[in-house]
């Protein structure tokens, strides 16, 4: 488990809920689908990094079924019809 400012483990995967088929065009991710939500670090967090996106890693999202039934739960609750997961592979800066 990770700490509050703990970095990745080298091979991890960051991934968010894709809403919108929008996001797809002519079945490819449109640059859009990439940006979510982004959030400044507070300076009081004393980070190597100055913004956080939305999502989660992989490696704390549970079972394939438990990451698929949160993106069905979250699309239900949003009233969205589409559910497509963004998998981006975690750079590890040393």
């Amino acid at each position: 488990m990770l700490a509050d400012g703990d970095r990745a483990s080298n091979g991890d995967v960051w991934l968010r809920i894709l809403t919108s088929e929008g996001q797809i065009t002519k079945g490819k991710l449109h640059h859009a689908a990439f940006k979510g939500t982004i959030k400044p670090i507070h300076a009081d967090k004393n980070r190597p990094w100055s913004s956080e996106m939305s999502g989660r890693l992989r490696s704390l999202a549970g079972s394939i079924d438990d990451i698929k039934n949160h993106a069905t739960a979250y699309c239900a609750r949003n009233r969205r019809n589409t559910a497509v997961l963004l998998l981006v592979d975690v750079p590890i800066s040393r």
